[in-house]
């Protein structure tokens, strides 16, 4: 089964991280509980304009590894578009 959220299964999830000032960000390293089938992630520096840095739609690893390319940035957001649940059988 593949859905968003378990409340809202129409819905994208959203995780945004302020980093709390500008940093140099190199890589992103995603640790997923269920893997997000499509996910994106965006960086801004101000937090109203977002640039995605990187986008799939079709992602099954239990952990991902974004290059980031030294992207200055204070915010990092990361849209979950579909998440995989396994059924338990």
């Amino acid at each position: 089964m593949c859905q968003a959220s378990a409340l809202d299964p129409t819905e994208p999830v959203t995780l945004t991280v302020d980093l709390g000032g500008q940093h140099k960000l190199e890589s992103l390293a995603l640790s997923w509980e269920f893997p997000a089938k499509s996910f994106a992630v965006s960086v801004s520096s101000d937090g109203v304009k977002w640039t995605e840095v990187f986008a799939t739609d079709s992602n099954i690893l239990a952990s991902t590894q974004v290059s980031l390319g030294s992207v200055l940035a204070s915010k990092v957001r990361v849209v979950m578009h579909e998440v995989c649940l396994a059924r338990k059988t």
